[in-house]
């Protein structure tokens, strides 16, 4: 069972005595002198201008993570800059070749890049548009560099131009989430042995009408991912039928989201986000993998749905199913984060577009067509006939 789906049911360790509160009471005693006591030792040692400054500093580059995206082809940024990312690229699949981000911003008037990866050092890849590296202890200070240079955005990331085309981001270029709807706290809501606490609950999460007509598709699409109870998709043991009497019967988030028409271009941005935040992953908790690996479980079951693949351009429908067949590799890859359901999601995608392309082989037709009536769990041999097919057509 997935570790998300395990942990909403296991109770509560049983109380213990009060031998046991008084041990518990006196760590934590002994706990808070120790953190008061080193607390003060680091006051000793830190001006109050050096705490602050790294408080700027660590706002800046948590903005940089919500700068809007305005991806530009390689071939247009300067030479400088294209050997560097070069030199990423030559990693190939590693972690830090997926890890570089290329920031374009404003400070002192003139165009500056921020090239941000895993480092020790997070300044020390700022450089002015002819190449120059920016450098701190030449005059130059990180807090008036954090708190004056503006209008950054992210717009090239290794790996971008092997999936996606100029005028696909072009489009990703005009979405950021800004705008996510924080869903009201419904805890009070717990009487339950009530009939209708559920009902009720289900009520206090909808979306205001207001918030309807004016959230961005971006944040739409994160509000849905967010919506508390996604699990009611594994209210069925068919995964379109959960999808459908679950999810959009519950959240009126879900049936606005399948409305918009630009709801594509918001895929492909956040589907995207895969191949980065895997890598991040693995340091969180079972619990926030499995949520995590859930959440884009029920991001391919939007992808996959008919009002979905019909509105695809060829270019869209190139670049998600591109992306899509990098994301079963990297499922593969890590199957400590990504359960065996997983599989279905990307076999209802698959086997739509097989269909669609009336290219079912002979021995496959049935099989399919069972699939796709109650789409659950896929066998072995079918799920290779749909990869080969997909990667055959795409790669």
């Amino acid at each position: 069972m997935n570790k998300y789906l395990k942990n909403s049911l296991v109770k509560p360790p049983k109380r213990t005595g009060a031998k046991l509160k008084g041990t518990v009471a006196a760590i934590a005693s002994l706990c808070i002198v120790c953190t008061v006591f080193f607390a003060s030792l680091l006051a000793s040692g830190c001006n109050e201008k050096e705490d602050s400054s790294k408080i700027e500093e660590g706002v800046f580059l948590e903005n940089l993570n919500n700068a809007p995206v305005a991806f530009v082809s390689k071939e247009t940024l300067p030479d400088w800059l294209i050997s560097k990312i070069g030199i990423f690229e030559s990693f190939g699949e590693s972690s830090i070749s997926t890890a570089l981000q290329v920031f374009r911003g404003i400070w002192n008037g003139k165009a500056t890049y921020f090239l941000k990866f895993v480092s020790n050092c997070p300044f020390c890849d700022v450089y002015y548009e002819n190449g120059e590296r920016i450098e701190w202890n030449n005059g130059i200070e990180v807090d008036k560099f954090v708190s004056q240079s503006k209008d950054w955005k992210l717009i090239y990331q290794v790996g971008n131009q092997n999936f996606s085309s100029k005028s696909v981001l072009s489009d990703i270029a005009k979405l950021s989430v800004v705008d996510k709807f924080e869903f009201p706290d419904i805890s009070h809501i717990n009487d339950w042995n009530s009939v209708d606490i559920m009902p009720r609950r289900f009520k206090a999460l909808q979306l205001p009408d207001g918030v309807l007509a004016n959230i961005s598709t971006a944040g739409l699409l994160e509000t849905c991912l967010e919506f508390p109870y996604l699990l009611v998709l594994f209210y069925s043991n068919d995964f379109q039928r959960g999808f459908e009497d679950g999810l959009l019967a519950t959240f009126n988030g879900f049936r606005e989201l399948m409305k918009r028409q630009d709801l594509v271009n918001a895929l492909i941005e956040k589907y995207n986000d895969l191949r980065f935040g895997v890598k991040n992953v693995k340091i969180l908790t079972l619990e926030e993998q499995g949520k995590f690996s859930f959440r884009h479980f029920v991001l391919e079951m939007i992808i996959a749905q008919d009002v979905v693949i019909k509105n695809m351009s060829e270019e869209q429908e190139r670049t998600l199913f591109l992306l899509a067949i990098e994301h079963s590799e990297i499922k593969r890859n890590n199957p400590d984060i990504f359960g065996g359901f997983h599989t279905a999601s990307t076999a209802l995608l698959y086997a739509k577009k097989v269909t669609n392309d009336n290219q079912v082989r002979a021995d496959m037709k049935q099989p399919l067509a069972d699939f796709l009536r109650a789409p659950s769990f896929v066998d072995q041999a079918t799920m290779k006939y749909l990869n080969d097919y997909i990667n055959n057509k795409f790669k």
